[in-house]
């Protein structure tokens, strides 16, 4: 098993008013004999 921690921005309207925001994603990746498969993605927003 494999995992990648990466960072992130969004920036968006949430009714009607504007936001931002960042966090981490996890990504956990299996290697199977067919390749490399995601098996789980989490994420958390920075508080």
């Amino acid at each position: 098993m494999e995992y990648r921690l990466c960072r992130y921005s969004k920036q968006g309207l949430h009714l009607g008013e504007p936001f931002t925001g960042a966090g981490t994603k996890s990504i956990h990746f299996l290697r199977t004999p067919r390749g490399w498969r995601m098996t789980a993605v989490a994420w958390d927003d920075d508080r």
